[in-house]
């Protein structure tokens, strides 16, 4: 690009380039809070403990060290191949010309990890809306838009809801999603 080629910019849409299945989340449903450095896709994605095989001692040792520092001293296969595949991802991310983020989480997340990007929020064109005018109701609406994956939350504004005091008006929760996949169904 510095001889006038073609620019790349890429926009981050999800964690693909931070977790090998896309989405931050453990198989247990939780929130991941990163690759570290390969220690925690080890275990999540290559399905290995990484200090397996250690004495207590030198695991604990190794545990107390930055993440970094923990990887030079571990040999395991799947640690190894998460390592390479995120130093891979992370130099071809820094080789874009620009990086865009569309929400400030994955900006931070992404810079947490070395990757620097500009912050450009999902654009909305509102002129989808021109003539659109709200209209006075007696009932709240709560909506929920996509796929029906734990990892999309519907669960957790159903709990919420859940939750809502007695004193509000009558309300409603309206889901636009696809149910017809096995795992929607599921669900």
């Amino acid at each position: 690009t510095a001889g006038g080629g073609i620019k790349t910019v890429v926009t981050l849409t999800d964690f693909h380039f931070l977790c090998a299945w896309g989405q931050l989340m453990t198989p247990e449903g939780r929130e991941c809070r990163g690759p570290e450095e390969g220690l925690a896709c080890s275990k999540c994605f290559a399905g290995e403990d990484p200090y397996a095989g250690l004495r207590f001692w030198k695991r604990w040792w190794i545990a107390q060290l930055e993440p970094s520092r923990q990887v030079e001293r571990l040999d395991v296969p799947g640690l190894e191949r998460m390592k390479k595949r995120l130093t891979y991802l992370r130099e071809t991310l820094q080789k874009a010309d620009v990086v865009l983020s569309p929400t400030r989480y994955l900006q931070d997340m992404y810079k947490r990890w070395g990757v620097e990007s500009k912050w450009i929020p999902f654009a909305i064109d509102k002129e989808l809306f021109d003539g659109f005018y709200r209209t006075e109701s007696d009932v709240l609406r709560f909506g929920f838009i996509g796929r029906l994956l734990p990892l999309k939350g519907l669960h957790v504004l159903a709990d919420a809801l859940k939750t809502m005091p007695k004193e509000l008006p009558p309300w409603k929760l309206l889901i636009y999603a696809d149910d017809s996949s096995d795992e929607g169904k599921k669900y």
